[in-house]
This record gives structure tokens, sequence and C-alpha cells, in this order.
């Protein structure tokens, strides 16, 4: 069995922007993303049965409503693999606007690319990273980016000197999808 073993960063909004709501229910935003040093380790095993999901965090969900599990279901489409077994442990904190499941996915679709040496490009990789979810187009590279449509379009920007930042995470969450639907 070959694996790869990867880091999936977290990452902050530095600005936000919302603009007008579009026909297909998103919102256009603006919006400038930074990586931070806070990250999930992601494991891929290449198994050839299936794909299997697990995660350390009980409130993550480990089958088809994963976005790991989907990231991993459309590169087995891709390049004819039979399965995969991935194994996330987390750090990021689940509901904290830090894009902890949408980083996971870029790391499996990254992984998987070298992993079974399916040699998509950079480009390649957005798109599909696009079709699962908004931001996890800026996850493929990382580092600071603006990013502009639903987010999945990223202009990659320089990276400046480090900063410090404090994240604090209450006990609440507010899931990404219920605040974009409550913005007026």
């Amino acid at each position: 069995m070959t694996s790869f073993r990867s880091r999936a960063f977290a990452k902050l909004n530095l600005s936000l922007k919302i603009l007008a709501k579009r026909p297909d229910g998103f919102h256009d935003i603006e919006t400038l993303m930074q990586n931070i040093s806070l990250y999930d380790d992601i494991s891929v095993a290449d198994t050839g049965d299936g794909i299997v999901v697990s995660c350390d965090d009980p409130a993550v969900p480990s089958g088809e409503g994963n976005i790991c599990h989907k990231a991993a279901k459309r590169m087995m489409d891709i390049s004819g693999k039979k399965g995969v077994s991935i194994d996330i442990k987390k750090n990021i904190p689940s509901g904290a606007g830090l894009g902890g499941g949408s980083s996971d996915a870029a790391a499996v679709l990254n992984a998987l690319n070298s992993l079974w040496d399916i040699g998509l490009s950079r480009d390649r990789l957005i798109e599909i990273a696009a079709e699962l979810g908004s931001d996890v187009p800026f996850f493929i590279e990382g580092g600071r980016a603006f990013c502009t449509g639903r987010g999945e379009i990223v202009r990659k920007l320089p990276d400046e000197s480090p900063s410090h930042y404090v994240i604090i995470k209450p006990d609440e969450s507010v899931p990404t999808k219920w605040a974009y639907e409550e913005y007026d």
C-alpha cells in the first residue's frame, strides 16, 4: 500500500466584502485570504477498495457527507483508481470560518494527484476544487490571494512579512452557509 501525508493549513479572511446575491444562490464576494500556521494532518493511502474517511473529531462526518470523500471520489473518477483511505487529525476548529474542511479537501486533491501520478495541472486541480466548494481553490496553492466570484476565482499575491494573529473560537459555531443565507 502506498501513502502520502500532508498538512492542510487554515486561512483567515483578512478582508471580506459581500456583494450581490447570484442567481445560483451564492453571493459574489471580494476577499483577501491568507494561510496561517494552524493545520490539520492528512494521510491518504491507496487501498484499492472504496473510500474510507476517518477523523479524530467525532463532529466531522466520515461518509459521503465529508468533503474529503467527495474530493477522493472525483479523483477516483478521473484516475480509474478503486480505493483510498483518508485519515484526518483535526487541529483546525470546525465552524470557525478558518476553512478547515476546504483545506482538507484541497490537501486530498493534491495528495492523490501525486500519490496516483495523475498529472493534473494546477489549473485543472483548481477547476475540480471549485466543484467541491467556494474556497477550496484557494487551498490548492495557499499563501496569500485575492479571491472573487463566490470565492473560487483566485489571484495569487506575493507573501508579505510574517504577521501574528490571535484566534479565538467561541463554543458557538456559525455555519458559513447559514451566515450567507442570513446576510441582507
